[in-house]
This record gives structure tokens, C-alpha cells and sequence, in this order.
């Protein structure tokens, strides 16, 4: 009976034995499962950071591009309306110097023009002047060449034709001077000529003082 019950506790012993061995096992396994699982875990969660890094590295690097193209654009923006600016002041120079010298030239063909119309004017006016002065002496020469021509002096100085109704009518003691008096009225007859030829001449002389 002894032996028996030593037995009996011997296998009891052995079973608790067993048994904590077991438990033990089951604890270390429980540890070393929870410990995996917390591994786990944490490379996910340091998986999770990293994508969250990189995600957010992405994002930055992304946003920096966008503002580094937006300010390549906008300094673009900026180079070209600058570019227009000189152009447009350009423009607007080259217009102010086309209307200067449109307006130049305009005013030199406005001067041209009354130049030229001065100097038409002139010439008319010289030349109208000229056919007055020429027909001026053109009719003092006709009207001298008329008094002073052979056949005016000869029938100014012509002696007096006496018919003999003029004897009959020339009172007695006459006819003897009528040779005599024949040279005087000669002489008055040329100096008749000459005064009206000197009054002519003056009177038709555009120097001449006006009476």
C-alpha cells in the first residue's frame, strides 16, 4: 500500500511536473506569439510612418515643384510684359517720330507751296508790271514816232497853200510879206512840234512827277 500511494505521488508530482512544464510552454509560447504580434505591430506602424514620410516627402516635393514652375511662369509673365512694355514705348516713339516727321514734311510742302506760290505770284506780277511798262513805252515810242515821222514834220512845216480866193481875201500890202513871213511860220510851226513832242515824252515818262 505504501509503495502504491508513493507511486500515486510520484505520477502526481510527475503530472504537475508535466503540467508546469506545460504551462511554462504555453506562457513562453503566449510570450513569444504576443511579442511577434507586438513586432508586428510596430514594423507596422513604423511601416505606416515611413509611407506617411514619404507620402508627405512626396507632397513637399510635389508643392515645390508647383512653386517653382509658378515662378518660372510668373518671372516669364513678368520678362514678357516687360518685353511688351519696351515695345509698346517703342512703338509709341517711332509714332511720335513719324508724326514729327509727317508734320516736317507737311509744313516744308505748306512752305514749298507758298514759296512756290510767291514766287508765281511775283513772276506775274514782274511780268504784268513788264507788258504795262512795254506798252506804255511801246505807245510813247508809236505816239513820238508819229510826231517826229517825215510825214507829220512835213505837213506841219508845209508852206501855207494861198489859192487865189486866198490872195483875194489877204489884205493889200500882205502878199509882199508872204515870202518873208513864210520862214517864221516855219519856226513856230517846228517849235509847236517840238512842245508837244516834250509833252508827250513827260507826260508818258512813268518817272515823271504827276500835275
Amino acid at each position: 500500500m505504501h509503495r502504491e500511494h508513493e507511486r500515486q505521488l510520484e505520477e502526481k508530482m510527475e503530472r504537475e511536473r508535466l503540467a508546469a512544464l506545460r504551462n511554462a510552454a504555453q506562457e513562453r509560447q503566449a510570450a513569444r506569439l504576443a511579442e511577434i504580434q507586438r513586432d508586428e505591430q510596430r514594423q507596422a506602424l513604423e511601416r505606416e510612418a515611413n509611407e506617411l514620410k514619404e507620402r508627405e516627402r512626396l507632397e513637399a516635393e510635389r508643392r515645390e515643384r508647383e512653386r517653382l514652375e509658378e515662378d518660372r511662369r510668373l518671372k516669364e509673365l513678368l520678362e514678357q510684359e516687360k518685353r511688351n512694355a519696351i515695345l509698346r514705348e517703342q512703338e509709341r516713339q517711332e509714332a511720335l517720330e513719324r508724326e514729327a516727321q509727317r508734320r516736317l514734311e507737311d509744313r516744308r510742302s505748306r512752305d514749298k507751296l507758298d514759296q512756290i506760290a510767291r514766287e508765281i505770284e511775283e513772276k506775274e506780277r514782274m511780268e504784268m508790271e513788264k507788258r504795262r511798262l512795254l506798252a506804255q513805252i511801246t505807245s510813247r515810242d508809236r505816239r513820238k514816232d508819229i510826231l517826229t515821222s517825215r510825214e507829220t514834220l512835213e505837213k506841219l512845216t508845209k508852206p501855207p497853200y494861198y489859192s487865189r480866193e486866198n490872195l483875194a481875201a489877204i489884205p493889200y500890202g500882205s502878199r509882199e510879206n508872204l515870202s518873208t513871213g513864210e520862214s517864221e511860220v516855219t519856226t513856230k510851226v517846228e517849235r509847236q512840234v517840238i512842245e508837244r513832242i516834250d509833252r508827250t515824252v513827260w507826260s508818258d515818262d512813268p518817272r515823271s512827277p504827276l500835275t
